[in-house]
């Protein structure tokens, strides 16, 4: 009786949830809060066999029923009781470090190795510095060929500017990172211009001002102020300090911050508003345009100023542009930004801009493996 029992329980276990989910889930949240897309269903033909299982289990896995609503109560529990991210939230794939003081940070997967990046156990051999400096060099001389200046341009992960509020069981392994590495290696055997921010950030952190928000994973405008600088003044002999602007702080809506979003506390971990810079003797924009509005996972974006500096700008890009558009805008008259390398070739070829910035922020560093590539003119 007790082992009838006992298999009533788990088959009830494993049924239950699935033919309850059919009928709640309408009423429940179920959408994709994770920064990466779901597993697609496997394909159901005699040549992919061998995948059919472990692609369904991964297709299923990421819709589980009640996925959303567990996770929340996972990060609940978690506050209720004070505790700090360990080891087995970073292996099992969690999306969301709990750090210090409430702060959350981006447990990168899938190709974002932020903790990683962070305990600086991912570097690069050799070869592969050679190669990724081979293809740089050759992607800047072929913009150079054409009279156009080309920069690879570096956003910080969070946890690089504050490594203080990450859990105290993450302890670097080293003080290079696999970026710190990379632009180094750049700086010594090519003569691509690079700009990696986090020592501009540490500054200005040091200085009181800040630079990430505190539930999400991309940098503020301020911080991205501070990146945004550092172009400026490579191409223009120029730049802003944030003694020279006014920060402050705009509360007038409430803004939902992702990694809240990805564990299910959007509602909850909600800052009243966000941190702004504000830059009264710059331009003004004149004119913009956007395939899906203000987004910043938009394809194409494009700005236009009554900035001196006439020079077309285009940068290739990725999320963390977003806060950096009223800066980069204000700098020069013309502002192109696009995600796609196909639709960043054809732009280059038909349009001719005077300088093209390629953005890959530090965790999306498996970009700056092969977007050089995809660049190059074959």
């Amino acid at each position: 009786m007790k082992k009838k029992i006992l298999c009533a329980v788990f088959l009830a276990a494993l049924i239950i949830p699935t033919i309850s989910w059919l009928f709640l889930r309408p009423a429940l949240s179920s959408e994709n809060r994770e920064k990466r897309e779901y597993a697609a269903f496997p394909e159901l033909s005699v040549s992919n066999y061998t995948n059919i299982a472990p692609e369904f289990e991964k297709w299923f896995n990421d819709r589980l029923p009640y996925k959303n609503q567990m996770t929340a109560l996972n990060a609940e529990i978690k506050k209720q009781t004070k505790l700090e991210s360990n080891w087995m939230d970073y292996i099992g794939g969690l999306g969301v470090i709990f750090g210090k003081d409430g702060w959350l940070f981006y447990n990168g997967n899938t190709g974002e190795s932020t903790i990683n990046d962070f305990i600086c156990n991912n570097l690069y051999s050799e070869a592969v510095l050679e190669e990724l400096a081979a293809g740089y060099q050759a992607l800047s001389d072929q913009y150079k060929a054409q009279g156009i200046d080309f920069i690879l341009f570096i956003p910080t992960n969070k946890e690089q500017v504050y490594p203080e509020l990450m859990p105290d069981d993450l302890v670097p392994q080293g003080k290079v990172s696999r970026t710190d590495q990379l632009v180094a290696y750049l700086k010594e055997h090519t003569d691509v211009t690079v700009i990696y921010a986090k020592d501009a950030l540490i500054e200005a952190k040091a200085e009181g001002y800040p630079l990430f928000n505190k539930y999400d994973s991309h940098w503020n405008t301020v911080g991205a102020f501070v990146g945004s600088q550092l172009i400026c003044e490579e191409l223009t002999g120029e730049k802003s300090e944030l003694s020279d602007v006014t920060v402050f702080y705009n509360d007038a809506v409430p803004e939902p911050r992702d990694l809240a979003d990805v564990y299910g506390l959007g509602d909850e971990y909600r800052e009243n508003g966000s941190w702004d810079v504000y830059e009264p003797e710059k331009a003004d924009l004149t004119g913009g345009f956007t395939t899906e509005g203000a987004s910043a996972e938009a394809e194409f974006m494009q700005f236009e100023s009554t900035a001196e500096d006439k020079r077309e700008i285009l940068i290739i890009k990725d999320s963390f542009v977003f806060n950096m558009i009223g800066t980069m805008a204000r700098c020069f008259a013309k502002l192109t930004m696009i995600s796609d390398s196909k639709m960043a070739k054809e732009y280059v070829e038909k349009y001719h801009p005077s300088v093209v910035i390629l953005e890959i922020v530090e965790r999306q560093f498996y970009r700056a493996e092969h977007q050089w590539e995809e660049l190059l003119e074959k």
